[in-house]
């Protein structure tokens, strides 16, 4: 029997949640909105094009459903920019009612959902009951002024710092010949040989000496890096 009463049970709440649903969901359709009828055309006032400025207001039951201020002349809406009227489901069939500048006009519309944009002169009689609104002043044009470009003056060349490291290679030249003279005793050379020739054997044998004593250094650090290693410094 408990089965049979739980079973009876959850079949009653299916039902119930069933019969809710439909509710809420065209409660929400109701509200939810749509997109706007859109409006433009000419507009007179006193028989007169409204002049600039002023706005056109739309309504659906005395509540505020769109307004667009005119640009240019006599004319709303224009250049796509539509009177657009927002509105939901439960708008559908409703009167829209306009004014300008305040003024009720004499002409009304149906609010119908998914309307194409739709052609609707409007004239009222009356005093304005709102100033218009100022129309925004265009920013004048800033042409860029293109700037100066600048021409680099090469820096004078300075000879005497020229000379001066001229002297200081020179000087070092003579200080390493006066090494190998030191080394050699400047005797190695034969009575034939050219001061040329004395020139080039001096340099090969200070590369040379270079050269030994850097395989020296890079011998010494190798041997030391392993005997610390064989000690377990490293």
């Amino acid at each position: 029997m408990k089965m049979k009463d739980l079973a009876v049970t959850g079949l009653v709440l299916i039902m119930l949640i069933g019969a809710f649903a439909p509710v809420v969901s065209a409660d929400e359709q109701s509200t939810t909105p749509l997109p706007p009828n859109k409006f433009w055309g000419t507009v007179n006032l006193n028989g007169e094009p409204l002049a600039a400025g002023y706005m056109v207001k739309a309504y659906i039951d005395g509540e505020l459903r769109g307004s667009v201020i005119v640009t240019s002349e006599g004319n709303y809406g224009d250049n796509l920019n539509y009177l657009a009227v927002s509105g939901s489901a439960s708008d559908e069939g409703k009167t829209i009612t306009f004014t300008l500048a305040g003024v009720p006009a004499e002409e009304t519309a149906t609010w119908k959902a998914m309307n194409p944009p739709q052609v609707l002169n409007l004239t009222a009689s009356g005093e304005p009951k709102e100033t218009p609104v100022p129309t925004p002043t265009p920013r004048p044009t800033v042409t860029a002024t293109p700037a100066a470009t600048a021409t680099q003056t090469p820096a004078p060349q300075d000879h005497a710092q020229d000379e001066s490291s001229t002297d200081s290679f020179n000087q070092s030249d003579g200080a390493i010949s006066s090494v190998i003279d030191s080394i050699f005793g400047g005797n190695e050379a034969s009575d034939e040989e050219t001061p040329g020739e004395s020139g080039n054997l001096r340099t090969i044998y200070a590369i040379l000496i270079i050269e030994a004593i850097l395989i020296a250094i890079g011998i010494t650090g190798i041997l030391f890096y392993f005997r610390k290693k064989r000690r377990g410094g490293i």
